[in-house]
């Protein structure tokens, strides 16, 4: 049996045909963007200005649900690409909405795909007229160019039909909302209460027009605060906390030992080490790494309640496990108490006669134990990769399956390879390549090869280009790996991708209605995953341009909210210089790529330890700090207290008009019990609401209703806005409509 609900949803290419435009230059014909031609120069449309504005009016064959924009580019980076550009949608061509402001990456990717606004209060609106408006081109002084557009959408006319239908009737509700809200703010009571009962429509959740009634109409401010109260409890506010910027405050629990030797006691200094944490047991491990002159073999736990280092192994290749490494990838299964080893980077110099091992050994560490035990001591000839490095490595618990993800791999190719340790010279037939994506099956002690690496840089559902410095996660809820970043030779990478392990496909992850701030591309950026939250947070690491030689270490830290597609800068610090962070080196961490970062999703809190600061930051060639992050956000209590002293504030500011003495008292008594301490503002309002007792009660008006009503509207919209949107009355005012 059809499965028709499927198929009226399902993606589709939606034809349409060039129904104006501003200019174009003579051979760049609008027309040109209905072909994908990218290795032809002329195919494309070209403005005759440079100047704003330029646009393309494109019209559908019939309505339609437009979701998605294909946009082609020339086979190269072209000046004329476009950096930024805006699209608009609707069914009439005088009044279209904005739908994407977005810009073309600079890379030489054909095709880029725009996630566009296609909502309006979970209700998707048809779009008969598609206009798309050039802003700024790669280089100044350079018409507009567009190559090639596709549009992809919902086109089953039923389906969009009956959207136009809804969209029909939320227009109307939403006029009469407009109403409502205007006539309640010029206190046209009768003419409220007339039209929301021949309408049946109401302005907003009944708890707000209690409050509304509470405060604008009786005053009644203990009444509010019990409101307040119970918003609360009901977690009215997490929409608006959720919403606010997180605030990051670092700990240094081990300071830098700055050349001084503590053998035995804490990690000394490192990069390419890797770090696990348990959270159930509070225990953070690190093995490994690379001190500036040599790979390390140690293996070091942390108990984070007693704030102490414990030397578990000094040399884990003598007590049964891998050699010394750095670049390799751990993991922890915390049901099972093991910690997962595989890979590492080798050296082979040139011209240089060397005993090295290139097969590629996998271990796991049983922690109940303490002891290592090898799974494979090749784990190529049993179906997995070849010896790998900067690769990234997930566990997904429930199913118990291992993900392995790119980095580089170096083996000897053909029947060379037969033995395990060999003499390596220039004679030596090695291979180099990027690694593939693989799964290893715990329960079956099997290797899977999901896919090769992509030929380029083109991706598809199967597969995506391999690469190196990556970052990977997991989100245990929705089974899903997200994959950002990384390198490939010259090449970085800023796309964003994720894989659901379900469907065995991958897909794009865009920002959903735009690309204004994103992590810049990097080298060894390091995430982690909140899945309960929904929202991956990336480290910054060395921070690389296509277009530009060298690199620059940096410190940010950045949050993307799975729910809303949205990337938020929380931290940043520019400073790039050695005597600048020999200042604040115990205030916050200096920065620095090939560290660690580890999370504990309970407490909320990031760990990180160790790296590289680069050369021109530190004249130590490897760091040994070790830091707790906090990312605080605002409370559902610290937006009640907000409300509570805003309420205060107006009930104190009535009583200076009727009874100076009773404001006094009130403003001792109940005033000072909200206010926040901390807050400067506060405190400096606090110090003046004082002064206007000395105003005297004879300068206030004798009729001060009017005045009242005015203030109480006023706090009244401020404290809906702490609110979810579905429960308040509309944003926009009635007048607002009224051209000008």
């Amino acid at each position: 049996m059809l499965n028709t609900s499927s198929n009226k949803n399902k993606k589709q290419v939606i034809a349409y045909r060039i129904n104006n435009w501003s200019s174009y230059e003579s051979d760049f014909h609008p027309n040109n963007i209905l072909e994908d031609r990218p290795h032809d120069q002329s195919s494309r449309w070209l403005s005759r200005s440079c100047n704003p504005p330029q646009f393309l009016l494109l019209k559908l064959t019939s309505p339609a649900i437009v979701q998605e924009l294909i946009v082609g580019k020339f086979e190269k980076p072209h000046v004329s690409d476009l950096k930024r550009f805006k699209v608009l949608g609707g069914i009439d061509e005088d009044n279209l909405m904005e739908l994407l402001d977005s810009g073309l990456r600079d890379d030489d990717r054909n095709l880029e795909i725009f996630n566009i606004k296609h909502k309006i209060n979970d209700v998707m609106f048809p779009c008969q007229f598609i206009k798309i408006v050039p802003i700024q081109t790669r280089s100044p002084n350079f018409g507009f160019s567009i190559w090639y557009i596709q549009l992809r959408g919902i086109k089953d006319a039923e389906k969009v039909t009956d959207c136009i239908q809804k969209v029909a009737r939320f227009k109307e509700t939403e006029a009469i909302r407009l109403c409502l809200k205007y006539f309640r703010q010029h206190d046209f009571m009768e003419a409220f209460s007339s039209l929301q009962k021949n309408t049946n429509v109401v302005l907003e959740d009944p708890l707000l027009t209690k409050l509304y009634l509470e405060l604008v109409k009786q005053g009644n401010f203990e009444s509010c605060e019990n409101i307040i109260m119970e918003a609360l409890h009901e977690d009215l506010f997490e929409g608006y906390v959720k919403n606010q910027d997180l605030k990051p405050y670092w700990t240094l629990l081990t300071p830098p030992s700055e050349g001084y030797s503590y053998h035995h006691q804490r990690p000394g200094m490192r990069g390419g080490h890797q770090m696990c944490l348990d959270f159930t047991r509070g225990t953070i491990y690190v093995f490994g790494g690379w001190d500036g002159t040599h790979d390390i073999g140690d293996l070091w736990a942390y108990n984070i309640h007693d704030n102490k280092w414990k030397l578990l192994s000094a040399n884990v290749h003598k007590d049964g496990g891998p050699c010394n490494r750095s670049c390799h990838k751990m993991i922890i299964d915390r049901n099972k108490q093991r910690l997962y080893v595989l890979g590492r980077y080798v050296e082979v110099k040139s011209k240089t006669n060397m005993q090295i091992d290139l097969k590629n050994d996998f271990y796991y560490f049983d922690i109940a134990s303490n002891k290592w035990i090898l799974i494979s001591a090749d784990t190529e000839a049993d179906g997995g990769p070849s010896l790998i490095y900067d690769h990234q490595m997930c566990l997904d618990h429930e199913n118990e399956r291992i993900y392995i993800f790119g980095g580089q791999f170096l083996k000897v190719l053909g029947n060379c390879r037969s033995t395990s340790v060999r003499n390596i010279d220039d004679e030596t037939p090695l291979e180099r390549g990027f690694s593939g994506f693989y799964l290893y099956d715990l329960r079956k002690n099997h290797w899977t090869k999901i896919c090769n690496d992509c030929d380029g840089f083109k991706s598809s559902k199967s597969g995506i280009p391999s690469r190196t410095g990556h970052v990977m996660v997991f989100d245990d809820l929705k089974r899903k790996l997200y994959i950002f970043g990384g390198q490939k030779g010259a090449y970085v990478f800023s796309d964003f991708y994720v894989y659901d392990t379900e469907l065995q496909e991958f897909s794009m992850v865009y920002d959903k209605f735009g690309r204004a701030a994103v992590p810049a591309s990097g080298f060894t950026q390091r995430a982690t995953i909140d899945s309960v939250l929904g929202e991956i947070y990336v480290f910054s690491g060395c921070k690389k341009d296509n277009n530009r030689k060298g690199e620059n270490v940096c410190n940010s830290v950045w949050v993307f909210d799975l729910s809303s597609c949205h990337w938020s800068c929380v931290y940043q610090n520019d400073n790039n210089t050695e005597n600048y962070w020999n200042q604040m080196q115990y205030l916050e961490p200096r920065p620095r790529y090939a560290h660690q970062l580890v999370y504990n999703p309970i407490k909320k809190t990031h760990y990180m330890f160790g790296g590289n600061p680069g050369k021109s930051l530190s004249s130590q060639p490897r760091l040994d700090d070790f830091w707790r992050l906090q990312l605080i956000r605002t409370t559902g209590k610290t937006v009640a207290r907000r409300c509570f002293w805003l309420l205060r504030k107006q009930r104190y500011m009535e009583l200076t008009t009727q009874d100076s003495v009773k404001a006094l008292q009130y403003l001792q008594a109940n005033l000072g019990d909200v206010i926040d301490h901390n807050s400067q503002d506060e405190s400096e309002e606090f110090q003046h609401l004082a002064s206007l007792l000395f105003d005297g009660i004879s300068s206030k008006s004798a009729e001060p209703t009017k005045h009242y009503f005015n203030d109480r509207l006023k706090l009244f919209n401020t404290i809906v806005s702490f609110f979810p949107e579905k429960m308040t009355p509309p944003k926009s005012d009635l007048t607002d409509l009224i051209p000008f």
